[in-house]
């Protein structure tokens, strides 16, 4: 680990009954006293990888990525699907056949890509019951690479399981990308939660260091563990993505809460200029062909007028028989004491006599000129 990692949480449990505060008060003095420069952070660093910003990391674009981030330019005449050649690749001696050992030839698939590619093709709806076995990944997938590469449109995917994402994701597109005679782009988009924000990260930080100075009792056990978790994994992480971490209980997931990215609390212009790994989720999303999301971010989507996913005409939903509780969930409102403790503690929190930290000192401290 980084040495500034290890001072921050050492000095961040100082006052703390936890378990592991002498371990990592030895480990501070023992590091300071070898000029050891072979952390994971330092590796990449090396390699041209990361860069230190802000206690964060920004990744390194070279004209090349920047290239490939541009988002999709769509063509000024839509270039229709030829069906018969896609239909073609499904049949007993067409491209899968060549190339995967062992394909089964299904005439429900090869009727189902039918139907998807003429409803591309002929800009209207289309609802299809598919049974179990029917490869339904396949039939939507490949019509829908074919238009969006040629006609320069993205196309979003909607599951309802992190299961068919997943194999949509690891299974189902490579096996696409591998054998069609043209690159295309897929990205996986996930709600802000998902994601952490370095912004938030070191509010907590702060305030605990903040509220220690002043006498105060500062964090408990539990958040140090998880806040020192996230700054062990922040110098490293491509992605900010929460599932790169293991928190199994729901105490640690509300604390992590206080450290993800959250529309009302993440300013827009702040998360250009931060190290904001939802906007460069985001910003991938702009430039690829499929995007693959879940029903709820879906939804949430459609609740704020299309500001969470890049603008799309054209859009898949599978697992659809989910679609209905999904949209009871996802377009209704419910508060409970936890979110608005957590939310009036991000707004403002005492810390000793007429001293304060959150969203509300900011802005006064930015009204008096204190802060840019």
């Amino acid at each position: 680990l980084d040495l500034s990692v290890i001072q921050t949480i050492s000095r961040l449990a100082a006052r703390s009954a936890w378990s592991l505060r002498p371990v990592l008060a030895d480990l501070e003095q023992s590091r300071a006293r070898t000029a050891f420069t072979g952390s994971l952070g330092q590796q990449l660093a090396a390699k041209g990888i990361l860069t230190a910003s802000d206690g964060g990391r920004r990744l390194l674009w070279d004209e090349e990525e920047e290239e490939r981030e541009r988002p999709l330019r769509p063509a000024a005449t839509p270039r229709k699907l030829a069906v018969d050649e896609l239909a073609a690749m499904l049949e007993e001696e067409g491209l899968f056949s060549q190339h995967f050992p062992g394909y089964e030839h299904r005439p429900q698939q090869v009727e189902m890509l039918r139907l998807v590619a003429e409803a591309f093709n002929r800009g209207e709806h289309l609802m299809v019951e598919a049974g179990t076995g029917t490869g339904k990944s396949i039939a939507y997938l490949l019509p829908a690479a074919h238009w969006a590469v040629h006609n320069g449109q993205r196309v979003v995917i909607s599951t309802n399981t992190i299961n068919l994402q997943d194999q949509l994701l690891t299974k189902d597109i490579p096996d696409l990308q591998r054998i069609l005679p043209f690159e295309f782009k897929a990205v996986a988009l996930k709600g802000r939660s998902n994601y952490v924000c370095p912004l938030r990260v070191r509010q907590l930080q702060q305030r605990a260091e903040t509220t220690a100075r002043t006498g105060g009792a500062g964090l408990s056990e539990l958040e140090l563990r998880v806040l020192a978790t996230v700054l062990v994994w922040l110098p490293s992480t491509l992605t900010g993505d929460k599932q790169e971490l293991f928190l199994p209980t729901a105490a640690e997931n509300a604390i992590w809460g206080q450290l993800c990215s959250d529309t009302e609390l993440c300013p827009p212009d702040r998360c250009r200029r931060e190290n904001c790994f939802f906007y460069r989720a985001r910003q991938a999303a702009e430039s690829a062909h499929l995007i693959v999301v879940n029903h709820a971010l879906l939804l949430a989507d459609v609740a704020v007028e299309n500001r969470v996913l890049p603008d799309y005409r054209y859009l898949i939903v599978d697992e659809a028989h989910h679609l209905e509780d999904n949209v009871t969930n996802q377009l209704s409102f419910e508060a409970d004491q936890r979110s608005l403790e957590r939310l009036l503690t991000d707004l403002s929190q005492s810390v000793g006599v007429r001293r304060y930290t959150g969203f509300f000192n900011t802005v006064g401290l930015r009204c008096r000129g204190a802060l840019p």
